[in-house]
């Protein structure tokens, strides 16, 4: 036996089993990936709305590219660049706008500005005597 104590014999861990194909390791993975989206309502509704968000999106982008080509108005190539650049600016603009109205209620409404009020008032309380606590 050498010094440090250890035997000379080394017994190598047995040889992993490969797969013919790498791809069928990660078919089998999106596979169950698919079925557990299939299975939850949930994240079906969240993939329906990338899908739809992805979509619009690639959609509105060739549109305004589209628009910014054939306006006649628009001779040299920096005045179609800072054009398209305006146009996108003001689209996100609005995509942002729309967000806060529709998301921004519901976060006021269900708690958002309630709950800092209630830390607020948990602040105060905890600093002046007489809260109850």
């Amino acid at each position: 036996m050498p010094e440090h104590g250890l035997p000379l014999t080394h017994n190598p861990p047995p040889p992993r089993q490969l797969s013919r194909s790498p791809f069928a390791a990660h078919a089998s993975r999106l596979a169950e990936g698919f079925t557990l989206i299939a299975a939850s309502p949930y994240l079906l509704a969240a993939c329906a709305f990338l899908a739809l968000n992805y979509s619009v999106s690639a959609t509105l982008y060739f549109v305004r590219a589209a628009v910014v080509s054939r306006d006649g108005a628009l001779a040299d190539s920096g005045a179609r660049i800072a054009f398209f650049a305006a146009l996108n600016t003001a689209s996100a603009g609005l995509i942002f706008t729309a967000q806060l109205l529709v998301t921004g209620e519901q976060e006021v409404t269900q708690g958002g500005l309630k709950g800092v009020e209630r830390a607020e008032k948990a602040g105060r309380c905890h600093t002046v005597r007489g809260c109850g606590t």
